[in-house]
């Protein structure tokens, strides 16, 4: 016994793990491929409810109902005005220099030490692109 925490030490001997079987499924190591969403949102581009669509990360939560877009942790979406994502030309774009854009978010459901945002970027195919960024790449 050690007079205080601070020389304490402990030991774990003689250490053994058996299995007999499982009683789980493993997990497929292979995250279910992400697919277009659609929801509906009014643009004055058509000047009418418009189907857009958002297509988030592999494995990753996102869902649309009528005019809402639910999305899961370490998740994000680009809006497209086609289900199309072969170039950033699909992405939707409108002229916001004396425009505005409206939405509203629920973060009801945001826990603590975690963030939700919104961006407007300026996408292109080459350094603002929609694929993945690595955990040291600002988006």
């Amino acid at each position: 016994m050690s007079a205080s925490c601070d020389a304490a030490t402990n030991m774990i001997k003689y250490f053994k793990v058996y299995q007999w079987g499982y009683t789980e499924e493993m997990d497929d190591p292979t995250p279910e491929p992400a697919t277009f969403k659609g929801f509906m949102a009014w643009t004055d581009y058509y000047w009418a409810d418009w189907e857009m669509f958002v297509k988030g990360l592999d494995g990753r939560y996102l869902e649309t109902a009528g005019t809402e877009v639910m999305m899961g942790l370490n998740n994000r979406a680009f809006v497209t005005d086609y289900a199309n994502d072969e170039s950033s030309y699909w992405a939707y774009w409108h002229y916001y220099l004396g425009g505005s854009v409206e939405f509203d978010v629920d973060v009801s459901d945001v826990g603590c030490a975690c963030a939700a945002n919104v961006y407007l970027v300026d996408l292109d195919d080459g350094t603002c692109s929609w694929g993945e960024k690595g955990s040291d790449e600002n988006p």
